[in-house]
């Protein structure tokens, strides 16, 4: 008979785990990428971090600026330009620049210009502000804004009439010898404040050229120059370029000025000097008497008449006593004169005094006459 089979469960014994099939890989989503790819990519993205990294430091400096108030002593700390009143119109339109410039620098926020500019005003200027300070009253001049404060004070020290002078020195301004950094400063001075005048930019070409001189005028025309730089730039070279070829020039004017031999006399003579070497010199034969009058035996002249002693020069003469020319003295004339200077006339007297009047006889030692002429050797 067949065993029978037992249907009872061993419940100690765990049943077999099924065998589980391995999980497919899941797809790609991202296609392969090549090593360019792959640069680019990195390239942009640090791009980007910098540029992140750049906003960031700006706007924590930016939160840093704005929580630290501009006051006062950091205005001042910037040196604003102060303005007295008296110094014309030029002086008030950099005051303006500059002070808004320290503005710009200082971080000054828009209620504290006004205050801030008003403590750069001094002299006359800060006794007109207090006046109208008085008359508006500190609130409403504290609550102005800083463009109506420039009007108020543009009003006060630019007239009309003022204006008319300077459009009439920009029209008329023109170039003095050499000095082209004075012309250029004043010439940008004057186009600030008539802007009407040099605007668009070509007018103002024109009118910089207009006042140049004649030398130079031509050749800047010539050139074309597009910009007000470039035209400055070529008038500066070429000013340049003038003053060196006339130096030469000028040494010769100004040697001749101050009594100096020119270089073509100092060639002439040096010339002179060299043919001199080469030859004999010939003396001069002096110049015999023309006239029809005879020779005195005792003065070697010829005159009529005898001739005798003078008291007055101590000489023999025939007639009245012969008087010089050159020292004004009497006895003899200009050509036997022995003085090297001329005479002065005395406006009192009229009575010539030589350079020579000093000279003393070695014979007898008074003063008007040589060992020569000397009136006691002759006496002897």
């Amino acid at each position: 008979m067949p065993k029978r089979s037992s249907a009872r469960l061993n419940l100690n014994q765990r049943p077999e785990p099924e065998q589980q099939q391995p999980q497919p890989p899941p797809p790609e989503t991202n296609p392969p990428i090549s090593s360019v790819e792959l640069e680019e990519i990195i390239a942009q993205r640090i791009v980007a971090a910098l540029a992140n990294v750049t906003r960031g430091g700006v706007r924590n400096e930016g939160n840093v600026r704005n929580a630290k108030m501009c006051t006062y002593k950091y205005f001042l700390n910037c040196k604003p330009k102060s303005f007295h009143g008296t110094e014309g119109i030029i002086s008030l339109t950099r005051w303006i620049e500059k002070t808004e410039s320290v503005f710009q620098i200082s971080f000054c926020p828009n209620e504290c210009k006004v205050r801030f500019a008003a403590c750069t005003f001094a002299d006359a200027t800060l006794t007109w502000w207090n006046n109208q300070v008085d008359t508006m009253g500190i609130d409403d001049a504290n609550s102005m804004q800083w463009e109506e404060m420039k009007r108020m004070i543009v009003e006060k020290y630019c007239p009309r009439e003022e204006i008319h002078k300077l459009q009439q020195e920009l029209w008329t301004l023109t170039l003095k010898g050499s000095e082209i950094n004075a012309y250029t400063a004043r010439f940008n001075d004057l186009a600030v404040m008539c802007p009407a005048l040099v605007t668009p930019e070509y007018k103002k070409i024109e009118r910089y050229i207009w006042g140049l001189a004649s030398q130079i005028k031509g050749m800047v025309i010539a050139s074309k120059p597009t910009t007000y730089d470039s035209a400055k730039r070529i008038v500066h070279q070429l000013t340049s370029t003038e003053i060196q070829l006339s130096l030469p020039n000028l040494e010769r004017t100004s040697a001749n000025l101050m009594g100096r031999i020119p270089y073509n006399h100092l060639r002439r003579d040096k010339e002179v000097e060299t043919n001199y070497a080469a030859t004999t010199a010939i003396p001069l034969q002096p110049r015999k008497y023309a006239g029809k009058l005879s020779m005195c035996t005792q003065c070697n002249r010829h005159h009529i008449g005898n001739c005798s002693w003078c008291s007055q020069c101590n000489h023999q003469h025939a007639g009245d006593c012969y008087i010089c020319m050159k020292c004004k003295k009497k006895g003899h004339t200009a050509s036997y004169c022995r003085s090297t200077t001329p005479t002065i006339e005395n406006q009192g007297t009229n009575i010539g005094i030589g350079y020579d009047g000093g000279r003393a006889c070695f014979e007898c030692g008074e003063i008007g006459h040589i060992k020569k002429e000397c009136p006691k050797l002759k006496r002897q």
